[in-house]
């Protein structure tokens, strides 16, 4: 049977994609940042990767980083850290950004925001 875009588990928003944690696999993390390193011409060569204090978010965040170092792009691990402190790093450093982090849904749940240099 052949998933509708409805149908994934993971959902894209306005703001990223959320989903369960369990659904938020290493292989979605890498699918994402793959994709999302795609949309540049020329490969980065830096990207900032922070997360928030969920128990699920320092293994997402790892994922991503792993993805990312694969194809040569050296990823600096900003660590815990509020979404618009990484979002700001991002700017002033002309780096991309992941953001792994479930804002306001349950422990259960995470997610992961994508920023250009130039913002989200």
């Amino acid at each position: 049977m052949t998933k509708r875009l409805g149908d994934f588990a993971v959902k894209f928003g306005t703001s990223g994609a959320r989903g369960l944690v369990e659904d938020l696999t290493p292989a979605y993390c890498a699918c994402f940042t793959l994709a999302f390193l795609a949309l540049f011409e020329t490969p980065p060569p830096q990207l900032l990767i922070g997360r928030d204090l969920r128990p699920s978010s320092e293994a997402i965040a790892e994922a991503c980083a792993a993805a990312a170092r694969h194809v040569g792009v050296d990823v600096v691990n900003a660590g815990e850290v509020p979404t618009p402190a990484l979002a700001h790093a991002a700017k002033m450093r002309g780096a991309p950004a992941i953001m792994v982090t479930g804002s306001h849904i349950p422990d259960d749940r995470n997610g992961l925001k994508a920023y250009r240099s130039e913002g989200e």
